[in-house]
């Protein structure tokens, strides 16, 4: 698994990775559920205080200049989990 860590406009430090979900059927559920948004999966941004993904994936995010990464990074949700937005 491909992770970059790169600092944005802030000078906050962040990681960047891509995530896949297999999803199965199991009976009449779905095992594992994911939205159908994120099937394909989507980037995690990760930093000190804050959790954000992406979707759909742009395929260049492991090669492009880290402008790119800062502008991907301005388009990504907020995740919360529990929720609690994962912010402060």
């Amino acid at each position: 698994m491909a992770v970059r860590t790169f600092r944005d406009a802030k000078g906050v430090e962040w990681q960047v990775w891509m995530v896949t979900r297999r999803v199965e059927r199991a009976s009449n559920a779905l095992s594992g559920y994911v939205a159908p948004e994120l099937r394909n999966g989507w980037l995690a941004f990760r930093s000190e205080s804050e959790v954000r993904r992406l979707a759909p994936v742009d395929p260049r995010w492991e090669t492009m200049p880290e402008e790119s990464l800062r502008d991907l990074l301005e388009r990504a949700t907020h995740r919360s989990i529990g929720g609690r937005r994962l912010v402060e």
